[in-house]
């Protein structure tokens, strides 16, 4: 009988060091996604929106209100600026706005321990249990199905730098094209003009 509970018990997946200290100092009935309901903004321009938005506190019309349907997980927006610190603490995977002075401080946890963590929270399968990032696997999903499958410079309205004599290459294609096509007409004024003995300065003269 013993045995068996013995057997029952280290059964029981126990959590990395890592992820119980992680949630010793942010419970996750408090900082978890799943009981904020808080998402990140995909791209920059959805954080922009997001800041003016709540800058300027625009609430939607009221037949967007009463018409559109009611979404998945709230939003941060929807909290007034006084509750959302009392009900959703400052999320120490992001920056953080101080309210009072408007100073901006930086994620309490840097993006390579998030990264470790998540994967930890992986394969502990509580993933579900973190504070919305970046690192989180929902977010990378929702972010590609948002921007695509796409790679650096192949996309729409991607470009890449590349060195310089690839950047100029078509300038240059162009240039040799023009002069071959205007090649007879240069030789013949070259005869013309005694083969070249007047064009000392050629293709112009300078003007003093």
């Amino acid at each position: 009988m013993q045995a068996a509970l013995h057997d029952t018990i280290d059964k029981v997946p126990r959590l990395h060091r890592r992820l119980e200290h992680f949630f010793t100092k942010y419970p996750p009935q408090i900082y978890s996604t799943a009981t904020t309901g808080i998402t990140l903004p995909l791209t920059r321009n959805d954080a922009r929106l997001r800041r003016i938005a709540e800058a300027e506190r625009v609430q939607p019309p009221e037949e967007e209100q009463t018409g559109a349907t009611p979404q998945s997980q709230p939003s941060e927006l929807d909290v007034p600026t006084s509750l959302r610190k009392d009900r959703f603490p400052p999320n120490p995977f992001v920056p953080f706005r101080n309210p009072v002075n408007g100073h901006w401080s930086p994620p309490r946890i840097g993006l390579r321990i998030q990264a470790d963590l998540f994967k930890l929270a992986r394969t502990a399968k509580v993933e579900h249990l973190m504070p919305p990032s970046r690192k989180s696997t929902a977010f990378k999903e929702e972010r590609t199905l948002k921007r695509g499958l796409r790679v650096k410079g192949t996309g729409i309205g991607q470009e890449i730098k590349g060195h310089k004599e690839e950047r100029s290459h078509a300038s240059l294609m162009e240039r040799r094209k023009k002069a071959l096509v205007e090649m007879p007409a240069l030789v013949r004024e070259w005869k013309r003009r005694g083969h070249g003995k007047s064009w000392r300065d050629w293709p112009k003269a300078k003007t003093r």
